[in-house]
């Protein structure tokens, strides 16, 4: 008998989370994504890695996936300056460091502005 370990596995309820349109009076906004650990083994998340500082997890961390469990993992959009951001947040797990990312977007209007003539 071969036993093959196999590695963790996280699947979100969505492949990307978009926060839509933070309005010029906001600055930031939290949304969720639910994370199912699917594997046989409980899946301890340690710390994230984010490629636009607009986006970051919320909970607090090391948490942990049981095996067959969901876990929501919030993030927040902070932007005080008008634009369009986008970016992948990696998360890092235990065991085998591995590397999960979720793909997050969202955009900032800015206050219209009239000129009298």
């Amino acid at each position: 008998l071969i036993i093959v370990p196999s590695a963790p596995t996280i699947i979100p309820n969505s492949p990307k989370l978009d926060f839509g349109e933070l309005s010029a009076c906001e600055s930031s906004k939290l949304d969720s994504l639910l994370l199912n650990n699917n594997g046989n083994d409980d899946i301890e998340v340690i710390d994230y890695q984010s490629s636009n500082p607009s986006f970051s997890i919320v909970n607090s961390l090391p948490f942990t996936i049981k095996s067959g469990q969901s876990t929501a993992v919030k993030i927040r959009f902070n932007s005080s300056v008008e634009g369009v951001f986008s970016g992948t947040i990696n998360l890092t797990t235990k065991p085998c460091n591995l590397l999960f990312p979720i793909t997050v977007s969202g955009s900032k209007t800015g206050f219209f502005r009239s000129t009298w003539i």
